[in-house]
């Protein structure tokens, strides 16, 4: 089971998370659950992850490549922390069906669920839970 959590006070976001992860009653290891994407000057975020680790690692991956190759749309390109969490819905729905060929077959579930929060310059903070159909609240 994983716990996380995001919290909106006055003075900003608070992230917590935790860091472990099974694959099964009698394995148990360590893996962060909380990714940080942080643009100094610009805006900053924080990916928080429950489900599927190989969906949220192909979810994370992403994200970066799309920095790094400077796609069209990466998490420096919104404009709005609501266009951030489309974003990043999209990316979440295209990775559980990337993972999901090989899983099926051994009836493992492919979904995770997402906890965004940050800010873009110039803008108040912003906090949403995207579901593994990639919609937000």
């Amino acid at each position: 089971m994983t716990y996380c959590v995001g919290i909106q006070v006055e003075e900003g976001l608070v992230f917590a998370s935790d860091t472990r992860t099974s694959a099964s009653f009698d394995d148990v290891r360590v893996h962060a659950k909380m990714h940080v994407f942080e643009f100094p000057g610009e805006r900053s975020f924080v990916l928080m992850s429950a489900g599927n680790l190989g969906t949220t690692q192909a979810v994370v991956a992403r994200l970066q490549r799309d920095i790094s190759d400077n796609a069209g749309t990466n998490l420096r390109t919104p404009r709005h922390m609501f266009e951030v969490a489309e974003y990043v819905g999209q990316a979440l729905v295209a990775a559980q069906a990337q993972v999901s060929g090989n899983a099926q077959q051994s009836g493992v579930s492919v979904e995770s669920t997402l906890i965004l929060g940050g800010q873009i310059a110039g803008e108040p903070p912003g906090l949403f839970l995207i579901y593994p159909l990639g919609n937000c609240i």
